[in-house]
């Protein structure tokens, strides 16, 4: 299927290319400059080539030793040769396009021997190629700016955890290794946007219905116990396109904005499909008492992962005083499913068929600047579900009554802005009692093209299941970057 947007998405791109070009020309021959015509001026696209290529590996020392035959990810994990380019075109009567492209290859897997991984873990992390960003975008009705095609929309004040931000699916293949900046998968859909003194309205359109990337079986990110049952996505039709609103309000001193989402979580939550079926058996007693009925199940029930229609209602704000910026959000949940089965069968037996729940997430957060070339931040979310009960708590997305998620960054340039160290770490729980991450960074700019940056992951266990194996993936990492 992203295949299928992704050529969708060249196609517009290429097709909006020719419309918008004035007078083409026809392309000239190797090695030879376009002259105009003598008293005609040549007309076309603004083209520009950017982006990076970079190398970047990674080796991991805390993984248990595996059974013969078992995927091994002690020592190098990652040797992967990256690039993600993209061609801009500005045009003459002020349309923009863009197509771009995500690519790797991880030669670790080669070197370690591929018969040693699952199939599943080569095909979601040993090759990587798909559109990224691809879209046309210009004015109409002179006040109306649209952009469609394949792209990334960030609601939302905070730079490390999600409230409002509910667009874009992200991709967590590789937890706490890079910012959310860069974890965004982007999305087909048409987007509308205008504009009146300090205020503008947002319309989407959303036409792909996309998911999270998690860890798969064999990753030594997965967490999970046993293989995921049979997906069943939501197909791309027109009847389930999604829908997003937004009012924002750009002032001196502080911003704030509304928001409202109709769409498909990007996370899955298991759906009975069949039910189990119970019986009775009489277990015998001594006479003269006659035999004991205990009921029991006679067939386990059939799940599948599914994808639930959410709708969020959310707040967003910030304001900026001497060297603070204070960051509040606050988004209402409806639709949500929990994912996790029940572990009795009396609990399976009560489940009702459509078990949706409700839920507020509230964010705070600040930034501080007050020190030399410094950034500090901390933000903090609390969601809490309004019909919570017992049996939900402890699958992979927490299912607390009120789960509590706090981020804390710290930056800090040198020498001239040519050294930059950056500590990152995101707590689970009042203290990080269900678990934490925390990635210490140092880049160096070699040259105004090149980056080079080392650094190190560390995990630390908890009583989210997520958690559970984490703290096996620590690691340093290393990369060499070359932005064109």
């Amino acid at each position: 299927m992203n295949r299928f947007w992704g050529i969708i998405a060249v196609a517009c791109l290429v097709l909006a290319s020719a419309a918008l070009a004035a007078e083409p020309s026809p392309c000239p021959p190797p090695e030879q400059a376009v002259e105009a015509p003598a008293g005609l001026e040549y007309v076309g696209p603004d083209l520009e080539l950017s982006g990076w290529a970079k190398l970047s590996l990674a080796a991991d020392w805390a993984h248990e030793d595996p059974p013969s035959g078992m995927e091994e990810y002690n020592g190098l994990s990652r040797l992967r040769i990256q690039s993600q380019p993209r061609l801009d075109a500005d045009f003459e009567n002020g349309w923009k396009a863009r197509l771009g492209a995500r690519l790797w290859h991880d030669f670790a897997y080669a070197l370690h021997g591929r018969d040693e991984f699952s199939g599943e873990a080569l095909d979601s992390m040993e090759n990587n190629g798909e559109v990224w960003e691809a879209w046309v975008q210009g004015t109409v009705l002179n006040r109306v700016d649209v952009k469609a095609g394949r792209q990334i929309v960030v609601w939302g004040t905070s730079d490390d955890l999600r409230v409002t931000d509910v667009i874009n699916p992200l991709d967590l293949r590789e937890p706490g290794m890079t910012d959310i900046e860069d974890l965004r998968l982007p999305v087909a859909m048409t987007r509308l946007d205008c504009g009146s003194g300090p205020w503008n309205v947002t319309g989407l359109l959303i036409h792909e219905t996309r998911r999270d990337m998690i860890p798969v079986e064999g990753s030594p990110y997965d967490s999970l116990p046993e293989p995921l049952p049979h997906e069943n996505a939501p197909p791309v039709t027109l009847e389930n396109t999604q829908f997003g609103l937004a009012l924002t309000g750009r002032f001196s001193g502080f911003d704030a904005s509304l928001h409202y989402a109709d769409l498909y979580e990007h996370t899955p939550h298991l759906e009975k499909v069949a039910p189990a079926a119970f019986g009775v058996i009489l277990v015998p007693n001594p006479p003269p008492f006659p035999p004991t009925p205990v009921p029991v199940m006679t067939a386990a029930p059939v799940f599948e992962r599914r994808y639930a229609r959410i709708r969020m209602l959310g707040a967003a704000g910030d304001y900026a005083y001497d060297n603070w910026l204070i960051k509040a959000e606050a988004a209402y949940l409806t639709g949500i499913r929990i994912f996790r089965v029940p572990e009795t069968l009396e609990e399976l037996a009560a489940l009702p068929p459509d078990s949706t729940q409700e839920r507020l997430d509230t964010l705070l957060g600040f930034d501080y600047n007050g020190f030399t070339d410094t950034t500090l931040s901390v933000e903090a979310v609390v969601r809490h579900l309004f019909h919570h009960e017992d049996w939900m708590e402890g699958g992979p997305g927490g299912g607390l009554e009120n789960e509590v998620e706090y981020a804390v960054r710290g930056q800090r340039d040198f020498a001239q802005d040519t050294w930059h160290l950056l500590v990152v770490g995101t707590f689970l729980g009042d203290t990080g009692d269900d678990g934490w991450a925390a990635r210490t960074q140092v880049e160096y700019d070699y040259t105004d093209e090149v980056t080079l940056t080392l650094g190190g992951v560390h995990y630390a266990t908890g009583d989210q299941e997520v958690f559970q194996t984490l703290d096996e993936n620590d690691r340093v990492f290393g990369e060499v970057k070359y932005g064109f």
